[in-house]
């Protein structure tokens, strides 16, 4: 049973791997592990960002070309690439993400997938 939470409800159109990943960070915010719910938000937002077909070299590129092919606004790509520093310094720099941070790391990403689950698929080049 999914009740209303204070970072919001994932739209039923964000993909399943991206919900379960989202449902990880959850988890994670319960069990009071910031930098897994970072790790876990970053990769939520990459899944979904591949499931709509913004392919990159990296992150930072994928989430370019949502904001320039107008899936995401400049809110939102705020939000992913915000998102994606956080986890990067939480996984490769060492840094403690500080379980004050939890609450808005959520609520990024749900704003993010939601945003991505309502906007057309990038099409592929024939």
């Amino acid at each position: 049973i999914e009740g209303k939470r204070s970072h919001g409800s994932i739209d039923a159109k964000v993909p399943e791997i991206s919900r379960a990943f989202f449902a990880e960070a959850e988890m994670c915010s319960r069990s009071a592990a910031p930098n897994a719910v970072a790790a876990m938000c970053r990769a939520s937002i990459e899944t979904m960002l591949n499931e709509k077909g913004f392919k990159g070299n990296n992150l930072k590129q994928q989430i370019s070309l949502a904001a320039e092919k107008k899936a995401l606004d400049k809110e939102e790509e705020t939000l992913a690439q915000g998102s994606r520093l956080l986890a990067n310094s939480a996984i490769h720099g060492g840094e403690l993400i500080l379980i004050s941070h939890t609450p808005s790391m959520l609520a990024a990403t749900v704003a993010v997938l939601n945003k991505l689950a309502n906007a057309p698929s990038v099409q592929s080049p024939p």
